[in-house]
């Protein structure tokens, strides 16, 4: 098992104890806003989803725990565009600031990031078997936030010199399909930057 794959067993496994002790233990809570800081701080410092495809927690829980189980399509294509991922983005930060208004004692503000986790991992879950295990990261509101805060100068490029071997579409996790984007940068919003598509390249034209 190499280095990448380990971290991100270790990170889904991290996952799997927040979701199912979460509850009790206030304190792995806060494991989910330190997730969502990291991801915020990536794009910042990378100008891509780079925590998405490498070190977001139910990424690779997704990857690992559910790949094998999950569907194998290409989502709609209202899921890949703006407006959902919008409307999700404003219903959840609606649904966090109502339940923390409501909340009787701020020491319970970990359980609430808990059920916030619970929640977005069983739609997660709920996409991946209907069509493909990365299809919460098309929707997903800190995923959202990142890709309007990217830069394109540090997206992935496809060169001119793509033989359009379909191969990075057939890898891509979320089925953004890459080689669409011959000849310039990979702009897509859903694009979190795994660099799979970059790992199959025959000719290794991505960067």
């Amino acid at each position: 098992m190499t280095k990448r794959n380990t971290g991100r067993f270790i990170l889904a496994v991290i996952t799997l104890i927040v979701l199912l002790f979460g509850w009790k233990y206030r304190v792995l809570g806060w494991i989910v806003p330190a997730a969502m800081g990291a991801g915020v701080l990536g794009v910042i410092l990378f100008g891509n989803r780079f925590v998405c495809g490498h070190l977001c927690p139910r990424g690779a829980f997704l990857d690992i725990f559910v790949s094998k189980a999950a569907a194998k399509k290409s989502a709609p294509e209202f899921v890949h565009g703006p407006a959902l991922k919008i409307t999700v983005l404003v219903g959840f930060a609606a649904f966090f600031f109502f339940n923390l208004y409501k909340l009787p004692d701020y020491s319970l503000l970990p359980v609430l990031f808990w059920k916030m986790c619970l929640i977005t991992t069983l739609i997660g879950l709920l996409l991946a078997f209907f069509i493909n295990e990365r299809a919460w990261c098309m929707i997903c509101p800190i995923g959202t936030f990142e890709g309007f805060l990217r830069r394109e100068n540090k997206l992935l490029h496809v060169g001119g010199g793509c033989i359009s071997c379909g191969k990075c579409d057939k890898t891509c996790p979320t089925k953004i399909k890459p080689g669409g984007f011959k000849g310039g940068r990979i702009t897509h919003l859903n694009c979190i930057a795994c660099g799979q598509c970059k790992n199959v390249c025959p000719v290794k034209v991505i960067k």
